[in-house]
């Protein structure tokens, strides 16, 4: 509202799909005259995305699990949001699916009940840990019992970059080795 009342020219872009990261490159190219080098970008990226997931589909990960927002209260993202989706390429079935809301809290029965293989916590969650304290009922998931808890530098994924694409392929690599 400020910068309307003051006439200055702005754009509000949000990346919420990884196609949209990709789309919003050639918005930001034309709005700094880099058309082309956007285009390349976008391109490179688009082609990289298409090789990850077909490598992936030769091998998804078929795990259950959760993308942890935060631990008290455990909220998860849902399976819309971008964590979501990376769930999606992964092969990975999140257990937010049919919850209401962006961030849905899980309760401990829920977490029980869904027994997740995967934990991935970000944001505020520093450490394992955090995770694996934030509730005596992850210690009797699937997770905490195969040590499948692991922490995503927030900046990585949920920033909507390209870079995502990059972590994707990270993230495929290291749950690949996950029990």
């Amino acid at each position: 509202e400020i910068l309307k009342s003051r006439n200055i020219k702005f754009l509000v872009n949000e990346g919420k799909s990884l196609d949209s990261i990709l789309e919003n490159l050639t918005v930001y190219g034309s709005l700094t005259g880099q058309t082309k080098k956007a285009e390349e970008v976008s391109r490179i990226y688009r082609t990289k995305l298409e090789n990850i997931k077909e490598k992936i589909s030769k091998k998804p990960l078929n795990k259950k699990g959760a993308f942890l927002f935060s631990t008290s209260p455990m909220m998860v993202f849902n399976s819309e949001s971008l964590p979501g989706q990376i769930f999606e390429i992964l092969g990975i079935e999140n257990i937010s699916k049919g919850l209401p809301g962006g961030r849905p809290i899980v309760s401990p029965e829920y977490l029980i009940a869904q027994n997740p293989d995967l934990l991935v916590g970000s944001m505020a969650i520093s450490n394992k840990d955090d995770i694996l304290n934030s509730n005596p009922f992850v210690k009797q998931t699937k997770a905490a019992k195969n040590g499948s808890i692991l922490i995503v530098d927030s900046n990585k994924i949920l920033r909507a970059t390209p870079r995502v694409i990059d972590a994707l392929e990270d993230l495929y690599a290291e749950l690949s080795d996950v029990k």
